[in-house]
């Protein structure tokens, strides 16, 4: 699943009032869609700057962060052709052709199942054969 894009955002640089789709919210400062969100609030990014340049520490907790467009999975109301992205680069939220090259975050908050550790999997893998052994020396 893409993540989302919040209109309006009050939280955005600017605005544009359409009479038909009412408030479109851009620019930097967005935090309350998902990508603003994580891009200021989890990895301490800061407006006009580059998320390769400035950063918290979450930024390690994940591998292949590009400094570049992340799309969302909201389309521009006013003109369907476009959807709303995310760019790292500035911190900004835009709308662009949907055939636009840009990348793509689509692990989202609670989206994920826990992963078992290698640990308890060979634990697992012991007591099943040891069951298996035990069964084997009853029939025995």
């Amino acid at each position: 699943m893409m993540p989302t894009t919040l209109q309006p955002d009050a939280t955005c640089s600017a605005s544009l009032t359409n009479s038909t789709y009412g408030v479109q919210n851009y620019g930097t400062g967005c935090t309350g869609s998902e990508l603003g969100n994580l891009f200021y609030n989890g990895l301490g990014g800061v407006a006009g700057r580059s998320i390769a340049t400035t950063r918290n520490a979450n930024y390690d907790l994940f591998a292949n962060i590009q400094s570049s467009v992340y799309w969302s999975g909201t389309e521009y109301a006013p003109f369907p052709p476009y959807a709303w992205y995310f760019g790292t680069v500035v911190g900004g939220q835009y709308v662009d052709d949907k055939d636009f090259n840009g990348y793509a975050w689509a692990v989202r908050s609670g989206d994920v199942a826990a992963v078992p550790e290698p640990g308890v999997i060979g634990l697992f893998g012991i007591g099943a054969l040891a069951w298996a052994g035990a069964k084997a020396r009853r029939r025995g």
